[in-house]
């Protein structure tokens, strides 16, 4: 009996010890994470304007694959896009973000590319305003820029030689967290 006791002791220690080394915090994976997130309203040099929200994630300090939610459109209808991100490059402030529309009031865009550019000028507070483009639906081969052939699985990889033309300021937040 006295040599089960430091056993089971010596067994209790070991299992305790394994689960705090694998289970880790939830900061911890955040901190491991490239992560684009937040959103707003912008305006387009003509006064067309679009409202936006992103929630970005790519594990393993960019290297893993992307998850999220996007959606866009007018800020009051007649139509917004729901879309699931699959790739996302970050190069300083600026991100690309890409996907597949999941759900639309407009049946054709669903199952169609995304493609946007955020850059993140800092907080609100700062006076800085965060900027993001037009955002561009369609196949990989009617996307502005060089896109890779598993696009929308892969992003274009830093830097961004043909960014987009049209950026607008936003009214909210955008962070871009490398």
């Amino acid at each position: 009996m006295r040599k089960l006791v430091p056993v089971l002791f010596v067994a209790v220690a070991l299992t305790a010890t394994g689960v705090a080394l694998s289970s880790g915090s939830p900061n911890d994976r955040l901190a491991s994470q490239t992560r684009v997130f937040g959103g707003g309203q912008f305006a387009f040099p003509n006064g067309v304007e679009r409202s936006f929200a992103i929630d970005d994630h790519v594990d393993g300090h960019g290297a893993g694959a992307a998850y999220g939610t996007w959606e866009y459109g007018p800020p009051d209808g007649p139509w917004h896009v729901r879309a699931d991100i699959t790739c996302t490059t970050v190069a300083g402030s600026t991100a690309i973000v890409g996907g597949t529309i999941t759900s639309s009031e407009i049946p054709d865009f669903v199952g169609l590319a995304f493609l946007t550019y955020l850059r993140d000028d800092g907080t609100p507070a700062t006076g800085a305003r965060d900027q993001a483009s037009v955002s561009y639906f369609g196949t990989s081969d009617g996307l502005p820029g060089d896109f890779p052939t598993s696009f929308p699985q892969t992003c274009p990889s830093a830097p961004f030689d043909d960014l987009p033309p049209i950026w607008g300021d936003v009214s909210g937040d955008v962070v871009v967290q490398p």
